[in-house]
């Protein structure tokens, strides 16, 4: 003869509840390379300098050596070196496209935004006072242009703030495991 089977549920039988966590969208996950990237674009040239007497003479320097000086070969055949400051508005655009970053990396979206903004502009100084420095001091014989570091830093920073602005006015989407109706 067949037993009664015990069909009541306890607590313990019953489905795990699951609550919803916000799930990043692909933006919210990205929001860190662009500021990244920023920063790695000091490592590549960054200033062109180009005699305007001979425009095959040229010389690269990369941003690094703005932000932390060092010397600067002038005449590879007589093997002249000369030293190059730290440029204020270089290290002031370093500092903004960092502090971009990190503030990228804890969620704050506007202040990272705002910094990125500000990045772009101290750039944009940067490139104006030392082409005019580069100018005055050589007598016009020498012309300083942006780079491919600069330009890209400048782009990367633009999409960094585009981004930060982007997810500052959209909170994260929600993924509901259990939705209720």
């Amino acid at each position: 003869m067949d037993q009664p089977t015990d069909t009541t549920i306890t607590p313990t039988d019953a489905a795990p509840t699951t609550i919803a966590k916000p799930r990043a969208s692909l933006l919210h996950q990205l929001r860190v390379a662009p500021c990244l990237l920023a920063v790695l674009c000091f490592l590549l040239p960054f200033t062109k300098l180009s005699c305007t007497a001979d425009p095959n003479t040229h010389r690269s320097l990369t941003g690094v050596k703005f932000v932390f000086g060092g010397e600067v070969v002038t005449d590879a055949q007589q093997g002249r070196t000369e030293k190059l400051n730290p440029e204020p508005w270089a290290i002031v655009a370093f500092g903004l496209a960092g502090v971009a970053l990190l503030l990228a990396l804890t969620e704050s979206h506007l202040a990272s935004g705002l910094f990125s903004a500000a990045g772009i502009v101290a750039l944009f100084v940067f490139h104006q006072t030392f082409a005019e420095k580069v100018r005055i001091q050589s007598r016009g014989a020498v012309v300083s242009e942006m780079d491919v570091g600069m330009i890209l830093a400048m782009i990367m920073l633009l999409v960094g703030a585009a981004l930060a602005f982007h997810l500052a006015k959209k909170p994260p989407s929600v993924s509901a495991v259990n939705p209720t109706p």
